[in-house]
């Protein structure tokens, strides 16, 4: 099988960002649908009022749901122009919140929390150059690490932060049952680890497991 090159990856990410700017205009379109029928029926409601519930019910749960599309595609935008340049300033507080967002559903699997940390506990100031793709790349790897060794009803909360001076975010596991020093122990022998140190040293990275509880810091610089 022929790997990958940069050439395919950029063409890959050029069709998905399109792809995607036009699920979003469906969206929008469907969206701008759906509060128009919701005017009309302030202006002229159903005459059996059980189902004009029923039927406010019905445009509720469709915009909920159209909300979350537009949110799911934005998402999915910005990580299919990943590829765009191979080095570029990146946010760590941005990059948690879309890294969590792309990887919810593998945690939803799993019966795991996976969030990002409060706003008062997460430095939103702090900047990087990197690559966007392998800077991806890595934080979701170091949380793949976590859902393959964690317990169900367990949390893990991704905060970017600094650690003497070093810029890098922190996985942190809650909430987890069962002997914690064997999941360390597992973890370092398992092949996402391995994945994740080659990853990291790849953007001159590092990594190291946490001290206090199971976890991991990423550091970028």
């Amino acid at each position: 099988m022929t790997e990958l090159t940069g050439k395919d990856i950029e063409f890959f990410g050029k069709i998905t960002a399109s792809m995607t700017h036009e699920f979003k205009n469906v969206l929008a379109i469907i969206k701008e649908s759906a509060g128009l029928m919701e005017d009309i029926t302030k202006i002229a409601p159903l005459s059996d009022s059980k189902h004009q519930e029923k039927f406010d019910n019905a445009l509720k749960t469709i915009k909920n749901q159209l909300n979350r599309g537009m949110e799911l595609s934005t998402v999915f935008n910005r990580f299919a122009h990943a590829p765009d340049k191979s080095t570029a300033e990146i946010n760590l507080r941005n990059l948690t919140e879309q890294v969590v967002t792309l990887s919810e559903r593998f945690a939803r699997l799993k019966h795991i929390t996976l969030k990002v940390a409060p706003d008062e506990q997460s430095d939103k100031t702090i900047n990087i150059t990197g690559n966007p793709v392998w800077s991806q790349m890595a934080v979701c790897t170091g949380i793949e690490c976590y859902l393959t060794q964690l317990p169900p009803d367990s949390e893990i909360i991704l905060t970017s932060t600094t650690d003497d001076g070093r810029k890098g975010i922190r996985i942190e596991c809650n909430n987890v049952s069962g002997d914690t020093q064997e999941l360390c122990q597992n973890l370092e022998s398992s092949d996402d680890w391995q994945a994740l140190k080659e990853i990291i040293a790849a953007i001159n990275g590092d990594v190291k497991q946490l001290e206090s509880k199971p976890g991991l810091m990423l550091f970028f610089a």
